[in-house]
C-alpha cells in the first residue's frame, strides 16, 4: 500500500577544507513490496528513488544511480555539468532504523578521495 509521506533530507559534504550542509524538504511516497523499501520524491523536477534492501541501499537521481553497502564498494558512471565521471563508492556506514535512513560514504575518483559525506533521511506519515 503506497503511502504520502513527508521528507527530510539533511547533508554535509566535505571536499577537502571545505564543509557544506544542506537541508532539504519533499512530499513523496513510500511503498513496501517483498521486504523493500522504496521512497519516491521528486526534486527540481527530476525524480528520485531510494529503495531500502536489508544491507543494501540504493539511490537513484534521474539517470545516476548510487549503491551503497558497508560490504562492498562499488564503481558508477555519474553524469555531471562537466560530462560523465567514474565514481568510487566506499560505505564507512549504513543504518536504517523505523523512518530514518543513514549512510556515512566517501566518493572516490579512482584511489583519489573526493568528498566526505553523511546522509541523512527521515520521513513521517501525512
Amino acid at each position: 500500500m503506497e503511502k504520502n509521506i513527508k521528507i527530510n533530507v539533511n547533508l554535509i559534504q566535505v571536499m577537502g577544507e571545505v564543509k557544506e550542509k544542506s537541508e532539504f524538504e519533499y512530499i513523496g511516497t513510500l511503498n513496501e513490496k517483498d521486504g523493500k523499501v522504496y521512497i519516491r520524491y521528486v526534486d527540481n523536477g527530476e525524480k528520485n528513488l531510494i529503495k531500502v534492501d536489508k544491507n543494501e541501499i540504493s539511490v537513484k537521481k534521474g539517470l545516476n544511480k548510487l549503491m551503497f553497502n558497508t560490504n562492498k564498494e562499488y564503481i558508477t558512471a555519474y553524469d555531471t555539468p562537466m560530462g560523465k565521471m567514474e565514481l568510487r563508492i566506499v560505505t564507512n556506514e549504513l543504518s536504517v532504523f523505523e523512518n530514518r535512513i543513514y549512510i556515512d560514504y566517501d566518493l572516490c575518483n579512482g584511489q583519489e578521495l573526493m568528498a566526505k559525506n553523511k546522509f541523512e533521511l527521515k520521513y513521517k506519515e501525512m
